[in-house]
């Protein structure tokens, strides 16, 4: 008898006899003592609703120190620690993304027509009159003193005077600004990487640093120009001291990138690039950064393809992002933020504010699915018995009794198709509704290599307390390419520490 771990890193993408493997709202946390495993297997997070703002839809936020700037809708708003919000200005222009940057004193806000500064002393918003800034810009960088706006349809950036988001002009009359330079590509977008400035362009990623000229104070680093496009101009996300994005590559198709320094690391490998690639729509594409357990995640969702995935830049593992329990959609969340030490998201048509919660196992009370799908089992293309599947979940996790749907307050107890109350009252009610009372763990089997899997399997996960319940199945016949599908739904806390499977029969 032999035992075979089950779990990967892979990805379901070029074919189901390459991998099959899926990950699906969980990921991979490496134990170093390796007290129970080396890897463990956890739910991400959750989300509860935190604050909701009058009008719709949230289009863009921004942090100074302990206040959340945020429009939605045509209004800007300032939110504090506690969710509280305050109107602070209407009549902000269009309905798509507002982006933002700071100085302290001054707030601006580019909306991909006109341009605004709020003034944060005076709470005075004044939209940006000067000819000598680009209407249409779409994105904006502080560095070293300065606002740095994009020209869209151009290779040109623009830049403020010091320290005043007014003013975009040298000796009252002459504008600042300068040429992506190196190729003929479009700029697309502008950033801030440690100190350096960034244009990405349509085919190509230039450096420029600050060098004190007059008028313009930036100029290009030579040797440092990348030839990698940004593929998605939402997709470029700063996380940690870098910054990751989806590229398009120089000999063609498109890639996850982490800028190493100048350098370019593709993070996403053979699978996922030609997923991607064949996605009809890769340019709506919109990402966010959040941290959880210490993972610092940079997730990205294709809203013409209804699909998210994740990133995790510490195992540099990826998972897929769903919420709902379709076979394939994508996370709800649109825009993401830090915010007083906290993760916080958006969703794509309301004004509602979002905290993301690992103690929280819906998102805004819709079901998550997890679903992990396993490695190929097999044994030298020899047909091998199945002597026992074992998952070692933790167990007696299900949810108190008390009222999960609001029948005030009373003690539920589930028998059969009905709860029943202390008085023995009996409350007829689909499974679906006492979903987390009685947990169970959903298991198919594919004997074909993942082609097609078998009935479905309810295993119990354990009711609360019951720590003891062990996820197994045994006597499961033979197989000479097993995949097992592993599905939960339930609104519980989801650890898997390990799995494995015994075969026994053909060249052991």
């Amino acid at each position: 008898m032999r035992t075979i771990p089950l779990f990967g890193t892979g990805i379901r993408a070029i074919s189901d006899i390459v991998t099959r493997q899926r990950r699906l709202n969980c990921l991979y946390d490496i134990r170093k003592d390796q007290d129970r495993s080396a890897v463990v297997l956890l739910g991400t997070p959750g989300s509860v609703l935190w604050t909701t703002l009058p009008t719709t839809p949230v289009r863009g936020w921004h942090v100074i120190g302990t206040t959340l700037y945020v429009v939605a809708g045509s209004v800007l708003y300032s939110v504090d620690t506690a969710g509280a919000y305050t109107q602070l200005a209407t009549g902000i222009s269009g309905s798509g993304r507002v982006e933002f940057a700071d100085n302290s004193l001054q707030l601006i806000l580019v909306t991909g027509g006109p341009g605004y500064v709020y003034t944060v002393s005076s709470g005075a918003l004044t939209s940006i009159t000067t000819t000598f800034f680009p209407t249409g810009a779409t994105s904006v960088i502080f560095l070293n003193g300065r606002f740095i706006v994009n020209k869209p349809g151009t290779r040109e950036f623009y830049v403020s005077a010091l320290l005043d988001g007014l003013v975009w002009t040298y000796l009252g009359s002459l504008p600042i600004f300068g040429t992506k330079e190196n190729n003929s590509d479009l700029l697309l977008r502008v950033g801030n990487l440690n100190g350096t400035l960034v244009l990405w362009g349509q085919q190509s990623t230039e450096f420029w640093q600050d060098v004190g000229s007059v008028p313009l104070p930036y100029q290009r680093i030579t040797g440092a120009t990348q030839s990698w496009g940004l593929a998605a101009d939402l997709s470029s996300v700063e996380v940690g001291n870098t910054y990751i994005f989806l590229g398009y590559a120089p000999d063609g198709g498109i890639s996850a990138i982490r800028l190493n320094g100048y350098a370019p690391e593709e993070i996403s490998d053979s699978d996922l690039n030609t997923l991607f690639s064949s996605f009809s729509r890769v340019d709506d594409a919109v990402a966010f950064t959040y941290t959880v357990y210490g993972h610092p995640i940079w997730q990205i969702t294709f809203p013409t393809e209804n699909r998210s995935f994740a990133y995790d830049t510490k195992t540099a593992i990826w998972h897929e992002a769903q919420t709902g329990v379709a076979e394939q959609a994508r996370h709800f969340a649109q825009y993401g933020i830090t915010f007083n030490g906290r993760n916080y998201v958006s969703d794509t048509t309301s004004g509602a504010l979002y905290l993301l919660d690992i103690n929280t196992y819906t998102d805004t009370d819709t079901p998550i699915k997890r679903q992990v799908v396993t490695r190929h089992v097999r044994n030298q293309g020899n047909e091998f018995g199945i002597s026992e599947l074992f998952l070692d979940f933790e167990t007696g996790i299900g949810l108190s009794g008390l009222d999960p749907l609001g029948f005030y307050g009373l003690l539920l107890t589930e028998v059969g198709d009905f709860l029943v109350t202390e008085a023995g009252s009996y409350i007829e009610v689909e499974q679906a509704t006492i979903a987390g009372l009685d947990p169970r763990v959903m298991l198919r089997i594919s004997r074909d290599g993942g082609r097609t899997f078998g009935n479905e399997r309810l295993v119990p996960l354990g009711k609360l307390g019951a720590y003891t319940t062990r996820v197994m199945l045994r006597r499961l016949g033979s197989a000479r390419d097993l995949v097992v599908q592993i599905t939960v739904v339930d609104p519980v806390k989801f650890v898997l520490a390990s799995g494995s499977v015994d075969i026994e029969g053909g060249d052991d």
